[in-house]
This record gives C-alpha cells, sequence and structure tokens, in this order.
C-alpha cells in the first residue's frame, strides 16, 4: 500500500525471477503480460463508452499477473472548447508513432492498442489477452517504487531473455491515477460527467535497452498535491523500437 509513509514496493513478474540475469523464460513459468492502451479524450462524444468498457473490463480475467491497462490523454480534441485537464503532447505523439508503426492512415480515438498493435475486437479481449500470456516474454522485469514524502522514487531492472531477444528496445514507465471525475463545461461532451481510470499522470521514456545485457534505471517522480497516491498505479513496460510491440509488462496498484 502507497500511503503517505515510506513504503518498499516491490514487484518481480509471477515472484519467480529471482533477480538472477540470465534467467531463461519460458511460457510455463514466466507468461508476457499483456497491455491495452487507450487513447481517449474528454473532448470526444465517442470517447465516454469506451472509457467504460475499459474500467469494467471483469476480474480474475483482467488481473495486473495478466492484463495492464493504461488510458492516454490526447491534445487534438482541446481545440473543440474543452480543455482535458489529462490530455499531454506527448501522448498525441505516442499515439501517432504507433499509428505509423501500424501502417494506418491516422489517429482515432478512442483508440485501443494491444501489445503495440491496433486493437478493435474487443469482443474477443479475452481470447486476445490468453493468447499473449501464453507466450513467452521478450525481458524480464522487476520494479520497484519507494514513496517519500512528496516524492517517488522508483527502479526498473531489466533482463533480455536469451537468446530470443536480439533487436533494440525501450523502456517506459508511466504513472497512472483511478477513480477520476471530470464536470465537462464545453465541447462534445457538455454538461456530462466523466469517470475515468488508468489515467497516465506521468510518462517516462523512452530509455534504450540493449538487447545483449542487463540494465537498472531509477527515476525521482515528484507528485502533485492534487494526485491521490491511494488510487495510484505504476508501470513498466518494454517495446521493440523496429516494431512497438510490448515485450513485457509489469505494474504495481497502490492500494
Amino acid at each position: 500500500m502507497l500511503n503517505r509513509y515510506s513504503t518498499l514496493l516491490t514487484i518481480a513478474l509471477t515472484g519467480i525471477l529471482g533477480g538472477a540475469a540470465g534467467h531463461t523464460a519460458t511460457a510455463g513459468n514466466v507468461p508476457r503480460v499483456a497491455l491495452l492502451e487507450l487513447y481517449t479524450s474528454e473532448g470526444c462524444n465517442s470517447c465516454p463508452p469506451t472509457d467504460r468498457w475499459v474500467s469494467e473490463l471483469p476480474q480474475p480475467q483482467f488481473v495486473p499477473q495478466r492484463l495492464v491497462v493504461l488510458a492516454f490523454h490526447v491534445d487534438y480534441w482541446n481545440y473543440l472548447g474543452w480543455q482535458d485537464r489529462f490530455s499531454q503532447r506527448r501522448f498525441t505523439e505516442r499515439q501517432q508513432a504507433l499509428v505509423r508503426a501500424n501502417g494506418l492512415r491516422t489517429a482515432y480515438t478512442p483508440q485501443l492498442v494491444l501489445n503495440g498493435r491496433d486493437f478493435r475486437d474487443t469482443a474477443g479481449i479475452e481470447k486476445q489477452v490468453a493468447n499473449i500470456n501464453a507466450q513467452a516474454p521478450g525481458v524480464n522485469l522487476t520494479l520497484q517504487a519507494n514513496k517519500k514524502d512528496s516524492t517517488l522514487k522508483a527502479s526498473v531492472s531489466v533482463n533480455p531473455v536469451t537468446p530470443s531477444t536480439q533487436e533494440p528496445m525501450e523502456l517506459y514507465l508511466a504513472l497512472y491515477e483511478n477513480n477520476l471525475e471530470s464536470q465537462v463545461q464545453a465541447g462534445e461532451n457538455r454538461g456530462k460527467s466523466l469517470q475515468h481510470d488508468y489515467v497516465v499522470r506521468v510518462l517516462i521514456g523512452p530509455v534504450a535497452v540493449a538487447p545483449d545485457k542487463a540494465a537498472r534505471q531509477e527515476w525521482q517522480i515528484p507528485l502533485a498535491a492534487d494526485w491521490k497516491t491511494a488510487d495510484m498505479g505504476l508501470a513498466a513496460f518494454v517495446q521493440s523500437v523496429k516494431t512497438g510491440e510490448v515485450l513485457q509488462v509489469t505494474t504495481r496498484i497502490f492500494q
């Protein structure tokens, strides 16, 4: 639980990495966790149903050991009259990079991206996540975080899985918040009360990861006074530079 006291939070995927560099993973002992990215906006009138769908994904089918969700609020609908307070330009830029990697003509909202691939088959989400979970991860990840006062200290250890990982990779760290609400006063959703989960507050990266050696990265993240740390989580993920495929993701929910 992340609270006003300094708490050490450690997560190693399935708890069996043992911290050993060079550990060879197989689908039988370390599953690949799926990453579902939502690109959304409070200025988009077609986005609220998908926001709700993401928030209502059932458990135990979609526990964090199987699926991690991140919601990126883009900024290109802000011109319609409502400034989405969660939007960031860099989230728009990340979506644009995924659009190019997927060979799409343009960005759109709401957009779902599953492990780096454009995803529209919401009815088949359980099967698709199970297929990803059955694969061996491209890397092993260990995430640690320690909160003190208004600063979160985080570190991520990356151990490439030999010999499957032979391509340039990038590491990202995302701090996100659940149970958020906005009263929209203008734009396409004027007059609506919108609820949000998995809203990315901070995105760090890309950090280059070598395909043939273990690495450790550390950060200090300032926490804004209005962020409710009891509703926050931290996620780390590694993706292929060439294809955008997510090779592994891990998270810690602070409750």
